[in-house]
C-alpha cells in the first residue's frame, strides 16, 4: 500500500474518528458536569466545519496525491485553531478553583492535542516535497496524539464515571499528580509510560 495512503487512513482514523468523537462529546459533556454552559455553541459548530473540512482536506490529497502543498499546511492551521478553540470552550469561568480530579486529566489531554498540532504544523511547513509526512516526525505526531492527547482524556471521564458504574472508591489525585507526572516524562522517554498506566490505574482503584 503506498505511504501516502496509510497516512492519510490513519490521520482520518485517529483525529477524524477518535478525535472528532473526544472533542464532541467533551463539548456536550463538559458543561453539564459542571452544572455551565458552553461559551458559544456557534464557536462549537465553528469547530465542527474546521474540523471536518481539514480531515477531508488531509484524507482527499494524500489518497488522490495531488495539490498536499497547500492543503495540508491549511489543514494543519485549521486543526490548530480548533484545539485552541477546544481549551477555550472548556475552560470556564472561576476555574482552576472549581475543577475537580477529572478536570485536570481531561485539560491535560486538551493541552496535548494542542502540542500534537503544533507538531503537525511544523511537520507540513514547508510542504514535504512529496505527499509523505518523514517517518520521525510522523512517529513522533502519533505518539503525542496518543499518549499526550488521548489517554489523558479518557483516564480523565474514567475517573469520573467507573467509581459510580464500578462501585469503586474516590479516586486519587496525589496518585494521580504521580501518574501525570510520569506520563510527561514518557513523552521522551517512552519507557516509563507502563508505569504511568500502572499508577492511572492505581488512581482509579
Amino acid at each position: 500500500v503506498p505511504a501516502p495512503w496509510v497516512q492519510a487512513h490513519g490521520h482520518a482514523q485517529l483525529l477524524g474518528w477518535v478525535g472528532a468523537f473526544i472533542i464532541g462529546i467533551s463539548l456536550y459533556m463538559l458543561p453539564k458536569l459542571r452544572s455551565g454552559r458552553l461559551r458559544s455553541p456557534a464557536a462549537g459548530w465553528l469547530m465542527w466545519a474546521l474540523w471536518s473540512g481539514a480531515i477531508a482536506l488531509r484524507w482527499s490529497t494524500g489518497i488522490f496525491e495531488a495539490g498536499w502543498q497547500w492543503a495540508w499546511p491549511a489543514a494543519a492551521g485549521m486543526e490548530l485553531l480548533v484545539a485552541l478553540l477546544l481549551i477555550w470552550q472548556t475552560w470556564p469561568p472561576g476555574a482552576p478553583a472549581r475543577f475537580q480530579l477529572r478536570d485536570w486529566l481531561i485539560e491535560a489531554g486538551f493541552l496535548g492535542l494542542l502540542l500534537t498540532m503544533l507538531v503537525q504544523a511544523q511537520a507540513v511547513w514547508p510542504p514535504p516535497q512529496a505527499p509523505v509526512v518523514p517517518a520521525g516526525i510522523n512517529n513522533r505526531m502519533l505518539h503525542l496524539a496518543v499518549w499526550a492527547f488521548c489517554y489523558p482524556v479518557v483516564w480523565g471521564y474514567s475517573a469520573h464515571f467507573l467509581p459510580t458504574l464500578l462501585g469503586l472508591g474516590r479516586p486519587s489525585s496525589r496518585l494521580a499528580c504521580i501518574a501525570l507526572g510520569l506520563l510527561a516524562a514518557g513523552l521522551p522517554f517512552p519507557w516509563l509510560l507502563p508505569a504511568s498506566v500502572l499508577a492511572a490505574c492505581w488512581t482509579l482503584r
